[in-house]
C-alpha cells in the first residue's frame, strides 16, 4: 500500500494494478473549519484496458475438471502401472481388457470365420498371401506375436480376428 498523505486516499497493489480507494476530505469555500465531509473514492489505474479485462476474466473463470468414469481410471491405472521403456526404444503397454472377456461374446469364432475368408483370398491373389505372411512372420520375429500351440487354444480369452490390406 502507498500512503498519499492527507489529501488523497492510498493506492493498494492488486492484481490488476494499483487502486486508490478510501475516503478524502472535501474541500470548499461555504466550509467550516469543523465541519467533517469526507467523500469515498475507488479508481483503478491501468493503460490497457483489453489486457485488464482478459486478466479480471482469467481470474474467474472456473477451472474445468474432467471426471472419468470408473472404466476410465481403471484404463489410466493400468496404463501407469504397465507402461515400460524396452532396451531398443520402444514403449509396450498392457492392453485394457474387460475384466469378464466373456463380455466379448465368442470371438474365436469369428477369428475362425476371417481366417477361412482370408484363406479363400489369398487362393484367387497369391500376391496377397506373400505380403500377408512377410508381415506375420515381422511380428514373430519382434515378439508381437506369438504362436500358441494347439493344446492351450480354448475358447476363453479374446482372439483377434485379422485381416489383409492391398
Amino acid at each position: 500500500m502507498i500512503e498519499s498523505g492527507s489529501c488523497a486516499p492510498p493506492a493498494v497493489q492488486t492484481t490488476f494494478g494499483y487502486v486508490f480507494m478510501g475516503d478524502y476530505p472535501q474541500k470548499g469555500d461555504n466550509l467550516q473549519k469543523d465541519d467533517h465531509i469526507y467523500n469515498s473514492f475507488a479508481g483503478l489505474i491501468r493503460n490497457d484496458l483489453e489486457s485488464s479485462l482478459n486478466k479480471f476474466w482469467e481470474l474467474e473463470e472456473i477451472p474445468y475438471k474432467r471426471f472419468l468414469s470408473p472404466e476410465e481410471t481403471e484404463c489410466e491405472s493400468l496404463y501407469v502401472k504397465s507402461v515400460s521403456r524396452q532396451d531398443d526404444g520402444r514403449y509396450t503397454v498392457a492392453l485394457p481388457f474387460c475384466k469378464d472377456s466373456s463380455e466379448l461374446g465368442n470371438s474365436r469364432a469369428v477369428a475362425h470365420r476371417r481366417l477361412l475368408f482370408l484363406e479363400r483370398k489369398f487362393k484367387q491373389i497369391p500376391s496377397l498371401r506373400e505380403d500377408y505372411n512377410k508381415v506375420i512372420d515381422d511380428y514373430m520375429k519382434n515378439n508381437y506375436l506369438v504362436e500358441v500351440p494347439e493344446s492351450d487354444v480354448t475358447d476363453d480369452g479374446y482372439y483377434i480376428p485379422h485381416h489383409a490390406w492391398q
